[in-house]
């Protein structure tokens, strides 16, 4: 009887001790997992915040002044005020976007593309419609999806209102139509 009462007891250790190397492989393993884990949240935040390389975040910087360059600020609605007004004396496309807007962002290239072409005789005003400056816009135009664009001539009448993407060819046609006075 002392004999079984031993052996059942040497079992009962050796279970215990398994189990112990099994709690402390498998806290092992979650260290290294949330070790992982951070690493990459650390280094997607960094990419995020454009401190990854200096090429990429030099690029991304020309390519955020270019598009500042061609079609102003992110939100611009004092520039919208004088369009409608008639002070700037050019025609005026408006376009209404949103950071999240991934049909904005796919046109961006294009739209700057137009900026570039039409620069000094076209004036591009960006309004993003998350911003609080410019609500009373989005209101006064019935923007209801992004991209939205608004054609202004120079005298500071809507020639046009259109959602979503009329595509290139129309939109320079529009703006040769205005420039030819019609």
């Amino acid at each position: 009887m002392a004999a079984t009462s031993q052996r059942k007891h040497t079992r009962r250790s050796r279970n215990h001790q398994g189990h112990k190397s099994k709690s402390s492989t498998n806290g092992i393993l979650l260290f290294g997992v949330g070790t992982v884990v951070l690493v990459l949240l650390t280094f997607g935040m960094m990419q995020v915040m454009g401190l990854g390389s200096g090429h990429e975040a030099g690029s991304e910087s020309a390519a955020v002044s270019e598009i500042s360059r061609y079609l102003g600020p992110a939100s611009y609605p004092a520039s919208l005020t004088l369009a409608e007004q008639g002070q700037l004396d050019t025609p005026t496309l408006v376009w209404f976007h949103a950071d999240w807007c991934h049909v904005c962002q796919q046109i961006k290239p294009e739209v700057v593309e137009l900026g570039k072409e039409y620069e000094g005789q076209i004036k591009f005003v960006r309004l993003n419609v998350d911003h609080g400056e410019s609500r009373a816009a989005v209101s006064r135009y019935r923007v209801r999806a992004t991209p939205t664009f608004v054609l202004i001539d120079g005298q500071g009448r809507i020639r046009g209102n259109v959602p979503g993407w009329p595509g290139y060819q129309n939109i320079t046609g529009a703006f040769e139509q205005l420039l030819a006075g019609g």
